[in-house]
């Protein structure tokens, strides 16, 4: 849901170079696009692979402060 709201923030603001290609990297919409377009780009993998890390370590860490309690 975060990712959407920064999806949103991307097209609002002004055109301000690196912060535009910064944000845009967290653009799921036009990532998605091409890869449903057949084109595998490498920045798109890398993005979901950490993404899915990071998801996965927050999930453990939730699950052990669980089991301490």
């Amino acid at each position: 849901m975060a990712l959407l709201h920064v999806e949103l923030a991307v097209g609002q603001l002004p055109s301000t170079g690196w912060k535009d290609q910064v944000l845009s990297l967290f653009c799921v919409r036009d990532q998605m696009g091409e890869f449903a377009r057949g084109v595998v780009d490498t920045r798109a993998v890398v993005f979901y692979v950490s993404l899915t890390f990071f998801i996965l370590f927050l999930t453990l860490r939730v699950v052990e402060s669980r089991r301490w309690k």
